[in-house]
């Protein structure tokens, strides 16, 4: 019961971030260069989200972008100055752990 409340309420509805993965996104994780060392996701390219503004130019509008954090808080601020300098799309995964998880459940299927 307790989970099905849980899944109700504050579970992330990943179906956009699953959808997503199939172009092979870029995985940007926001969070600091230590976090980043720390752990991270296979491929992931770190730019702080701090930093976002003035690394723009290496990325790609075309390109299908997830951005993730600890939490989600940073990756949201990140999707969002992106979206407002033209990044279209753009995906907030949340948090690493919750991008790791759907990556790992889409691999397995």
């Amino acid at each position: 019961m307790f989970k099905y409340l849980f899944q109700q309420f504050f579970a992330k509805d990943n179906q956009e971030l699953v959808h997503a993965l199939k172009s092979r996104p870029l995985l940007l994780d926001v969070r600091t260069p230590s976090e980043f060392k720390s752990a991270s996701i296979d491929g992931a390219v770190n730019i702080p989200v701090q930093n976002i503004s003035n690394a723009m130019t290496k990325l790609r509008k075309s390109d299908v972008i997830v951005t993730f954090c600890k939490s989600g808080s940073r990756s949201a601020m990140a999707a969002q100055i992106l979206r407002k300098n033209g990044f279209d799309q753009v995906i907030n995964g949340g948090s690493w752990r919750n991008v790791e998880d759907v990556i790992s459940k889409y691999s397995r299927s």
